[in-house]
């Protein structure tokens, strides 16, 4: 290596340092300390200080956006090798497979009718809910043999192609009763018809529903009709039971969807115990609230979530009381505006429309405790977070819903 270059009176060779100086460190040190004759005692607080100015040792706390981003890596890799062990129902013609809150019904269900219909099966993929209608008709969009939508959708459809009347103002009524009855008339006069039928959260359905769709299949007794369930989020209570019809019943017993933390509070909604992957994710929040919880608690907790670096894409809002979404959807936090699900900002549903669908994060407002009914609202609702939850509600809702 070239001489260093005089660099003047106070840059003698012997205080300057150069790259190839960093390799030996120690001996530079004590040649700069040699030059000046430099002698130094220091105590051990004295060097400690020293050391942390000139070399601090950093401690970093991953945000709640890192934890999240964690959990949600293994919970995808859970959910594959669910499918995976479901390759073992490809025999069966038709039945029931039960699973509580996470367990996977969903994706194996829509497993399920994607192979029907690679089979050459032309196969009917329906649930009740509107939101996971439009999903499960997303996830499905390719295979030509496979449709997918709402009963709802599907008994105005057959209506109109039957050219049945279907009166302009439609009450509540109407759906529950008219609307499957029209679905029977119009099997009997079109050509529509289904090789296989599987159904989304059947506990939805009334049994003239179910009867209603399998009049798509025709007479052929054989045909696949395939129900996924679970009683516990049967929050709209239209008589649905498990019956002698099935040709076989499989239960799903193992929390898929749910870090461990999410999953032990699920589990103690209903008194259950706990069965999960063993996913680590941040512990479960609790804002108690006085009385039913109102706008600005909801919008401090969903603050709390994005002062932790979560961004709204991955935050979902659930409320009990579909009033409190509706005013939510007049609010803003920040820059972002609350909305419905799909659209920009934060998105703010009431929890039966979200049901049988999920987030990585979800902020749950629980209305005040009004007995079973609100014991599944809860139920549903604290299942639908992936990997980060965090509810609002009173003292009494907590002890309500067994939260330690």
């Amino acid at each position: 290596m070239a001489a260093l270059p005089n660099v003047g009176p106070a840059g003698p060779p012997a205080i300057s340092f150069a790259k190839p100086d960093l390799d030996a460190i120690a001996a530079t040190i004590d040649r700069c300390f040699e030059h000046w004759s430099l002698e130094a005692k220091l105590a051990v607080h004295d060097v400690t200080k020293l050391v942390g100015l000139l070399a601090p040792t950093v401690s970093v706390t991953p945000n709640l956006a890192g934890k999240l981003a964690e959990a949600e890596k293994e919970l995808l890799l859970f959910t594959a090798d669910q499918v995976e062990a479901f390759a073992g129902l490809r025999a069966s013609r038709g039945g029931l497979i039960l699973g509580g809150a996470g367990t996977g019904k969903t994706i194996l269900a829509v497993a399920r009718a994607q192979q029907l219909a690679k089979d050459g099966f032309r196969t009917l993929l329906v649930c009740y809910n509107e939101l996971l209608g439009a999903d499960l008709a997303r996830r499905t969009a390719s295979p030509p043999a496979l449709t997918a939508g709402t009963f709802h959708s599907i008994c105005l459809a057959e209506a109109a192609k039957a050219r049945l009347p279907v009166p302009a103002q439609r009450n509540a009524g109407w759906w529950e009763q008219k609307a499957p009855e029209l679905l029977i008339e119009a099997c009997a006069t079109t050509d529509t018809s289904f090789d296989a039928v599987v159904v989304d959260e059947a506990q939805d359905f009334s049994p003239l529903w179910l009867d209603a769709l399998r009049c798509l299949i025709g007479t052929d007794k054989d045909a696949p009709f395939f129900e996924f369930a679970d009683p516990r989020q049967d929050i709209w209570a239209r008589a649905w039971s498990t019956d002698s019809r099935h040709a076989f019943v499989y239960e799903l017993t193992r929390n898929m969807r749910n870090t461990r933390p999410i999953a032990e509070r699920v589990a103690a909604t209903i008194a259950t115990i706990c069965k999960d992957r063993g996913v680590i994710g941040p512990q479960p929040i609790w804002r108690v609230t006085n009385g039913a919880p109102r706008e600005s608690d909801v919008i401090a907790s969903v603050e709390r979530l994005l002062d932790e670096g979560l961004t709204p894409v991955s935050i979902v809002v659930l409320c009990e009381d579909a009033a409190l979404a509706n005013r939510l959807r007049e609010r803003s936090i920040g820059a972002y505006s609350f909305g419905r699900w799909g659209s920009r900002g934060v998105p703010v549903e009431s929890i039966s429309r979200f049901k049988g669908l999920d987030a990585a994060a979800v902020v749950l407002a629980l209305a005040e405790n009004k007995g079973p009914a609100h014991q599944a609202q809860a139920y549903v609702g604290i299942s639908r977070a992936r990997s980060l939850l965090a509810v609002v509600g009173s003292q009494a809702t907590r002890n309500a819903v067994n939260w330690p």
